[in-house]
């Protein structure tokens, strides 16, 4: 009696689908010399934590890939660190703001996962008009900071979205057509590249970085921290009208 094609192809459809799922062993001497040259600011995550879970957690599952491990930089110089890491060593990484993305790959990755989470810092000055924002931010945190002061950045339309990838993406907000995109109210990036360095990008340094980074997505290293021009933000009033049928 002969088996049927479907019947043969099934497990090793299967098979290669686990497969995929399953964090690979290939990576884990990365995450090894991560954790030995990292500050005690950092924390390198494994499967089974808690935190490695919340990491490669991603709002649309389609996203998600398990990673070997995830690492939470707590200094701009452990993250230019980690990018030198991986880099030496061919590993695959992804950087991961809020999680909110649909395509696996943006901000997922079967390598080494850099979460932005601690750089979740908001600073308003009032006297500059600049909000200084960690990327680890989603925007209702960042609007949530900022309400006492009256102001606003153009950051996510819904709940849940990262201000990084956001930002980096270019960024079509709720006052776009007022003020422009997420990344046109950008006066300057805190970056950590695969070179080990931590550097400023501004208009006047760092110029072709800066202007790369509006739009470019994290393909030239790990920001860890945005400057924006605040904006005026008055009340806004909201009706919902009902129609019964």
């Amino acid at each position: 009696m002969k088996a049927s094609a479907s019947r043969i192809l099934l497990p090793l459809v299967l098979a290669g689908a686990l497969a995929s799922c399953a964090p690979s062993d290939k990576y884990k001497s990365t995450c090894r010399e991560i954790e030995k040259r990292i500050s005690s600011a950092s924390q390198v995550f494994y499967p089974g934590s808690e935190e490695y879970a919340t990491d490669i957690y991603h709002t649309y599952g389609s996203s998600s890939q398990n990673s070997t491990c995830t690492v939470q930089p707590g200094t701009a110089q452990d993250a230019a660190t980690i990018l030198s890491i991986v880099g030496d060593r061919n590993t695959p990484y992804a950087v991961k703001s809020g999680g909110h993305t649909i395509n696996p790959g943006w901000s997922s990755t079967p390598g080494v996962l850099i979460s932005a989470s601690r750089f979740n810092t908001v600073h308003y000055d009032p006297e500059t008009n600049i909000a200084a924002v960690g990327p680890g931010q989603k925007s209702e945190q960042v609007y949530k900071a900022l309400e006492p002061y009256n102001v606003t950045v153009p950051l996510g339309r819904v709940s849940g979205v990262g201000v990084g990838g956001f930002t980096l993406g270019g960024g079509y907000s709720w006052i776009t057509n007022q003020v422009g995109l997420s990344c046109d109210t950008v006066v300057g990036f805190e970056v950590a590249l695969p070179t080990g360095k931590v550097v400023k990008a501004t208009n006047t340094s760092n110029a072709d970085l800066f202007f790369g980074l509006k739009g470019g997505g994290n393909n030239f290293g790990v920001v860890t921290q945005i400057n924006y021009t605040a904006h005026p933000q008055p009340a806004v009033w909201v009706s919902l009208l009902g129609i019964l049928a």
